[in-house]
C-alpha cells in the first residue's frame, strides 16, 4: 500500500480468519511512518488517527474497539485497531467485495482512503492529500483483561414473596412452587454453563422476614449476577422488594463479549409466572416477556401465555413446563455467553425506588 502524498504515514492492514464463520474476516489496521529514516516530522510526541471501514452495500463492518490508532514519535504505535467485516450479500465474492478504509484526523476530517477487498488481495489506493493535525493525544491507558467474578451467580431469581397463609394442617412453605422452579432451572443452567466455585449457578433469596431479608448478600447477588430472571405476576408489580431488585440490576451496563455494540440489549428476562389483570408497570413493559420458540408442541406457548409457568405446573402440564424451563435455561446460557453485565453493588438501599 503506497503512502498518501504529503502525509508521512501509511496504514498497515492485515486480514485474519473469523473462527466459525466462512463469510466474515477480522481486519486489523495499524500505522507506520512512510519513511522512518526521515525522522519524526511533528513537534508533538504522538497523535491520534481515526480509522473507519465502510463495506456497503455487500458487507457490514463493525469496529471491535475504539477505532483509532495512536502513532508515537519513535515511529510505531500502541497497537492496531480491529474490525469485523461480514458479507451481507450472499452473491458477493469475497475477492471482489470492496471495503473502503478511511483515516481521519482527531476532529473527524478524512485525509486518506483506500479500497480493500474483503480477502486482502489486490489492494488499491485512492489518495486524499490532507495531513493529520499536529496535536497531542493521550496514550490509551493499559487495562487488565476483563475477567468474570468466579463467585458471582449466573442468574438471580427475582420473585414476589407471598405471606404465609393459615392452613388446617401443618404449615407449608408458600414459596414451594418457586423453589421447585428454581431447582429445576438451576440444575439445567448448571449443565449448560457450570457453577461458580463451590456454589450453584443461581441465586434465590428464601428469607421471608422483610426486615432482615435485604442483606448485603442479596445486594451483591443483584449487583454481580449476569442474568436476572423475574417471575412476573400481579404481586410482583406491587412488591417493594422486587422493585428494588429490578432497580439494582437495571442500572448495570451490558457489554458484548466480542466488542460489538449490544444495541440496547438487556440481561433481564421477565417470565410470566401467573396471570394478572392490572397494567404492567412501565419499566417491566419496556422489556420483552420471555416467550420460547421451537417447542415440540407449539400449543404449549398458548397455554403458557394463558396460565403462566406456575399454572402449567399446577395443572399437570409437565411436558410443557419442562420444555419451557429448558428453553429458558438455554436463553440464560446464550446471554451469559454473548454478553457481560458489569458489576455495580450499591452500599445500601437508600435512594433506591421501592415501587415500579
Amino acid at each position: 500500500m503506497s503512502p498518501v502524498r504529503d502525509v508521512p504515514v501509511q496504514p498497515v492492514v492485515s486480514w485474519h480468519p473469523d473462527e466459525g464463520s466462512a463469510t466474515s474476516r477480522i481486519i486489523s489496521v495499524d500505522l507506520q511512518l512512510a519513511d522512518p529514516a526521515a525522522g519524526w516530522p511533528y513537534d508533538e510526541e504522538e497523535f491520534l488517527v481515526g480509522c473507519m471501514i465502510d463495506g456497503r452495500p455487500s458487507c457490514t463492518v463493525r469496529a471491535l474497539d475504539s477505532a483509532g490508532v495512536v502513532l508515537h514519535r519513535f515511529g510505531g504505535t500502541y497497537g492496531p485497531t480491529y474490525f469485523r467485516a461480514e458479507l451481507t450479500d450472499a452473491s458477493a465474492d469475497p475477492a471482489t467485495a470492496n471495503l473502503w478504509l478511511t483515516l481521519t484526523t482527531a476532529g473527524g476530517v478524512p485525509f486518506y482512503t483506500a479500497a480493500l477487498p474483503l480477502d486482502g488481495s489486490g489492494i488499491q489506493t485512492a489518495e486524499r492529500p490532507a495531513p493529520p493535525p499536529r496535536r497531542r493525544s493521550t496514550r490509551p491507558p493499559e487495562t487488565a483483561p476483563v475477567v468474570d467474578d468466579p463467585a458471582a451467580p449466573v442468574f438471580f431469581l427475582s420473585y414476589a414473596r407471598p405471606e404465609r397463609s393459615r392452613t388446617v394442617g401443618p404449615p407449608r412453605d408458600p414459596n414451594r412452587a418457586v423453589i421447585r422452579f428454581f431447582d429445576d432451572l438451576n440444575e439445567l443452567v448448571n449443565e449448560l454453563v457450570g457453577s461458580p466455585v463451590g456454589d450453584s449457578p443461581g441465586f434465590m433469596d428464601r428469607i421471608l422476614d422483610g426486615g432482615d431479608r435485604w442483606q448485603s448478600s442479596i445486594l451483591r447477588a443483584a449487583g454481580t449476577s449476569q442474568v436476572m430472571v423475574s417471575l412476573v405476576s400481579g404481586p410482583y408489580f406491587r412488591s417493594p422488594w422486587c422493585a428494588l431488585e429490578w432497580s439494582v440490576f437495571s442500572r448495570r451496563r451490558v457489554v458484548s463479549r466480542d466488542g460489538l455494540d449490544p444495541h440496547g440489549r438487556t440481561a433481564i428476562v421477565p417470565v410470566l409466572w401467573t396471570p394478572f389483570s392490572e397494567p404492567v408497570p412501565a419499566p417491566i413493559a419496556a422489556v420483552q416477556m420471555f416467550t420460547p420458540t421451537g417447542l415440540p408442541d407449539e400449543s404449549a406457548i398458548a397455554l403458557y401465555r394463558e396460565e403462566g409457568l406456575m399454572g402449567l405446573a399446577q395443572t399437570g402440564q409437565a411436558a410443557a413446563y419442562d420444555a419451557i424451563v429448558w428453553k429458558l435455561a438455554m436463553h440464560i446460557q446464550r446471554i451469559h455467553s454473548n454478553y457481560r453485565v458489569e458489576p455495580l453493588v450499591p452500599d445500601g438501599i437508600e435512594g433506591l425506588p421501592n415501587s415500579f
